[in-house]
């Protein structure tokens, strides 16, 4: 979003809250699927998140190929069904 606006950590104007509700998007996308932490679901979700608030708050055109976690096997405490990028296939 710095890129589209332009702007860095210290810019002071309206895209500042824009880059803020982006952030509690995906903060809040990560709390209502809930834990224990998985840092790939939460990487496969901030770039979700990173397509969709564009496209409906820019007008930024883009598209995310769906995304197949492969990794569950080897996280014990994955939440499989639970989380939306789980694959029963795995790798």
């Amino acid at each position: 979003m710095a890129i589209i606006d332009g702007t860095g950590p210290l810019s002071h104007d309206e895209s500042y809250k824009e880059h803020m509700e982006f952030t509690s998007y995906v903060i809040k996308r990560m709390s209502t699927i809930g834990g224990p932490r998985c840092c790939k679901r939460n990487a496969f979700l901030s770039l979700s998140s990173a397509v969709e608030f564009p496209n409906k708050h820019y007008g930024v055109q883009m598209e995310c190929s769906p995304i197949t976690c492969k990794f569950s096997p080897y996280n014990p405490t994955c939440l499989k069904e639970a989380c939306p990028f789980f694959s029963k296939k795995g790798i």
